[in-house]
């Protein structure tokens, strides 16, 4: 055996060692820790949660090591096997030029490695990706995309192969600066071309529909100084159930792209958090630097390159008798890939260096709490696991462990991560002129404190002034039909409009509410009684604290789709929460006509348990009228709300409901003298048919309340036939001997995931801050 050889095969084996032994102590380190969720964890990850998110990584580790040993005797098969000398032999018995003999050995090389590990990715695609629940691709769309990207890879990459082979050929002993300089404009082209023309071959993007959220990401844009080509939500969850967002392309091609499954899990305030996140890479010059080091690391490789074609025994030592350009540069490529554990944790440390550079400018600019809960989304969503083996992690995460970066997060105020005041969106900053000042947490509660008081005084004038007017007619009943800070547009008997100011004591009024008001001389009004309320819904604001939002509902209607793909834990606890303020509840699936017979029958089937405990289940498509008219039969002589997560269409359902819904607005515009009037503020409108539509676009998601024990076991209604039942009065329903449910789910009575979301449910509930 010749001494390079000898060489190649004792690299190849410790590289190999190496993955072997870390990938042992991942499944180790998991497998210990997999039935104690990390105590930082503790309040937000359920323990079932946690053990899924362990099994995943196991099961992915293992399939790791099973693609690792097939690449390895892949490589060896094609060099000291032989592989590639045939092959070389065979396309130089055709007498064509070197250019087109390379392309074509090189080309024909990549296709039969890609169809010798075809049978790995589908089987982490159709059995480990769906075993977990993430896969969302249809075998036809599997191949489809096989398909083109064959196409594509063979459009652009064989004429870049064919001038990277001619250059080595006639470049003189720099010929590997010239290719390096082909394939970096070639790598910044597409920069350009792949966000315009290519991705759209692969999934549809569609601009942000969601106005009140466009709204806030545009803000925060503005804010960063980055200007941004378009905000696009990307169909993500045809393929797989994993959320994300990312920036892509640059100039006029720079824009913003949302998976719909990131937009389908996280609310408002914490999207916004992971864009200020991906912004921190932006303002941090963290793509330029990537970029940089990736194109110095390619210069450097083309190099190496270089100068172990020009060795005589480099060809000898990897089982190719006959030297060329083409044999040189594969085999460069194979081995360099199979020995890049070498260079792998300083760049995963570079890596993780930025993940804690943009979490924490993300932090100053925007909510820190709402990245963390964000973030805890994200990895108990994506079944991440929180425990891997440091070691492990250190070589291969480009992202630093959950642990790690949710401490970060948790730094006292002062430290790096909170540096600079988020004038932006913390009230208690805005306007101090302390943004560049450390500030510690005293001094930020005492900043909010002046705001909330200011604030406060803002209400007590205006009710003073309430109290000032004279003249006053005498009390009539009227509804509450729209908010506008201080003021309220009342309708009364006759559905005139009229801008009131509120007496004071009355607490916080919402659209909806029944109230008393009595008419000034100038047709204004001041209200004066508040009727008692049937129901009222209710969110967070930025602080936490929840806010009215509408009053006297009969019925709250969930609008999913099939795009963006919804998550039955949200369902959950939006029927929960709407089971126990007392009103109806059902579910408008809507766009459906994006759905074939067989991706409906596949909805059908996920949401029958719902139809099966008694919520109404009805369709819908505004661009086909498809269930319309029972919609608008569901709606008729009640008070309704929709609410929904962004991308489902809800926009488009009020506007298809309310035809006359611009009319209602100049007369609404008129009524509060503010001119045009937003679509941000919640609003009331009559339906054609009778009954009421509260149209509150910024209504994504909503709370429960702060609960007494056992109150959530309301929230989910099938649960009833058995409450009280148990062995135990205080029973929790996760393993105690005699609990009812648990024997319902044993008998097929109660649905298990069901039972499992009320139990996240309401541990989330429990450890809510007060």
């Amino acid at each position: 055996m010749r001494e390079s050889t000898l060489i190649f095969l004792l690299l190849l084996s410790a590289a190999l060692a190496l993955q072997i032994w870390l990938a042992l102590r991942q499944l180790r380190h998991v497998r210990a820790h997999r039935e104690q969720v990390p105590p930082a964890f503790a309040a937000d990850i359920p323990l079932a949660a946690h053990r899924r998110a362990a099994d995943y990584t196991l099961e992915r580790t293992r399939f790791g090591l099973l693609a690792l040993v097939v690449d390895t005797l892949v490589l060896l098969g094609w060099t000291l096997g032989g592989g590639f000398a045939a092959l070389d032999a065979a396309w130089r018995g055709f007498g064509w030029g070197e250019t087109a003999t390379g392309v074509a050995v090189i080309g024909s090389a990549i296709a039969i490695g890609s169809l010798l590990v075809l049978p790995l990715k589908l089987w982490r695609v159709f059995v480990i990706e769906a075993r977990h629940g993430f896969n969302r691709t249809t075998p036809a769309l599997f191949a489809s995309d096989l398909v083109k990207g064959s196409l594509l890879g063979a459009a652009l990459g064989l004429p870049l192969l064919a001038l990277a082979l001619w250059l080595m050929a006639h470049g003189g002993q720099w010929w590997w600066v010239w290719v390096w300089a082909a394939w970096s404009g070639f790598q910044l082209l597409m920069l350009w071309v792949y966000p315009v023309f290519i991705a759209p071959l692969f999934n549809r993007f569609e601009p942000l529909a969601d106005q009140s959220l466009r709204a806030r990401v545009e803000a925060l844009l503005a804010r960063c100084g980055y200007a941004s080509g378009g905000l696009y939500v990307m169909d993500g969850s045809r393929r797989s159930g994993h959320g994300n967002a990312y920036f892509t392309g640059f100039g006029r091609a720079r824009r913003i792209v949302f998976f719909d499954t990131l937009l389908a899990t996280l609310d408002p305030d914490e999207i916004e958090a992971v864009l200020a996140h991906e912004l921190g890479h932006f303002k941090r010059r963290h793509i330029v630097s990537r970029i940089a080091l990736s194109l110095g690391l390619a210069l450097a490789g083309l190099g190496v390159c270089a100068w172990l074609i020009g060795q005589p025994g480099f060809f000898l030592a990897l089982g190719v008798p006959q030297p060329s350009t083409w044999a040189g540069l594969y085999l460069f490529l194979s081995v360099a890939g199979s020995l890049g554990i070498l260079l792998q944790p300083p760049l995963a440390w570079y890596s993780r260096r930025h993940e804690f550079e943009a979490d924490a400018y993300a932090a100053e600019v925007a909510d820190g709490g709402a990245l963390k809960r964000a973030l805890v989304r994200l990895y108990r969503d994506n079944a991440a696991t929180l425990t891997p083996d440091p070691l492990h992690s250190a070589v291969y995460d480009s992202h630093p462990p959950a642990a790690q970066r949710i401490g970060r997060l948790n730094a006292p105020a002062g430290t790096a991560a909170h540096r600079r005041a988020r004038t932006a969106h913390d009230p208690a900053r805005r306007g101090t002129g302390l943004s560049g000042r450390r500030l510690t947490r005293r001094q930020v509660e005492r900043i909010r404190e002046l705001h909330e008081n200011r604030r406060t005084r803002a209400r007590e004038r205006a009710a003073r002034a309430a109290d000032e007017l004279e003249d006053l007619e005498a009390a009539e009943p009227g509804t509450v039909i729209a908010h506008y800070g201080a003021s309220l547009i009342v309708e009364d008997a006759q559905a005139a409009l009229h801008r009131c100011l509120v007496r004071q004591n009355l607490g916080a009024l919402a659209c909806g509410d029944r109230v008393l008001w009595q008419r000034a001389r100038d047709d204004s009004g001041v209200v004066v009684a508040l009727e008692p309320r049937r129901s009222l819904l209710a969110r967070p604001d930025y602080s936490g604290r929840l806010k009215p939002v509408a009053a006297n509902l009969d019925q709250v209607l969930v609008v999913i789709a099939p795009e963006p793909d919804f998550n039955e834990y949200l369902i959950d606890r939006y029927l929960a929460a709407i089971e126990l303020i007392g009103v109806e509840a059902g579910l408008v699936v809507n766009k459906l006509d994006l759905c074939d017979a067989d991706r409906r029958a596949r909805l059908e089937a996920r949401l029958g348990t719902y139809a099966r405990i008694g919520y109404a289940l009805l369709h819908a498509s505004t661009r086909t009228d498809l269930g319309l008219a029972e919609l608008r039969t569901r709606l008729g002589g009640r008070t309704s709300i929709l609410v929904g997560q962004s991308g489902v269409g809800k926009s488009s359902l009020v506007r298809a409901l309310l035809p006359e819904r611009e009319i209602r607005t100049q007369a609404l515009s008129a009524a509060t003298g503010h001119g045009q009037h937003t679509t941000t503020t919640t609003t009331l409108y009559p339906l054609p048919d009778g009954g009421s539509l509260i149209d509150s676009p910024g209504v994504r998601s909503f709370e429960l309340a702060e609960l007494a024990p056992g109150e959530l076991d309301r929230g989910f209604r099938e649960f009833a036939p058995y409450l009280g039942h148990c062995r135990y009065g205080n029973c929790a329903h996760t393993v105690e001997p005699g609990c009812a449910l648990l024997a319902a789910v044993g008998r097929g009575e109660l649905d298990a995931r069901r039972l499992d979301a009320y139990r996240q449910i309401r541990d989330a509930a429990g450890k809510r801050p007060a």
